[in-house]
């Protein structure tokens, strides 16, 4: 016996598998911050170039001590272009983006909230 599967059945799992982040805005709106599998190809290769950028500082940040605070700024810097990359309206992601850039700490929480929803899960076993 066969299972069929249907696309709209894959799309629920898939939905609560890689469930994006949402966010309200002060205006009251809510923006969807994606799952980095979820975004469009051309805005994805864009953020995988960033955190790539991002690595490099924080690798470079670890070898010479006392960068720390510049470092950390410009790590923000790059979140703040990363979240209308994915977010689902590039436009409430730029206000979000907007909203919390002056707060430096609320913005790698945030970011750091986006990352850790953005994780891919491990593969589950096959049954035996």
């Amino acid at each position: 016996m066969s299972n069929i599967f249907t696309l709209d059945s894959m799309r629920e799992e898939i939905e609560k598998e890689f469930a994006p982040c949402q966010f309200a805005l002060p205006d009251g709106k809510v923006v969807t911050l994606r799952n980095l599998l979820r975004v469009p190809k051309k805005n994805r290769e864009l953020v995988f170039g960033l955190l790539d950028e991002l690595s490099l500082l924080q690798k470079t940040d670890d070898q010479e001590a006392g960068t720390g605070l510049a470092a950390t700024e410009k790590s923000a810097e790059i979140a703040l272009q990363i979240l209308p990359l994915v977010a689902d309206s590039e436009k409430l992601g730029k206000v979000l983006a907007d909203s919390i850039e002056e707060d430096l700490a609320l913005t790698l929480r945030v970011f750091s909230v986006w990352m850790e929803g953005t994780q891919v899960g491990e593969a589950e076993g096959s049954p035996s």
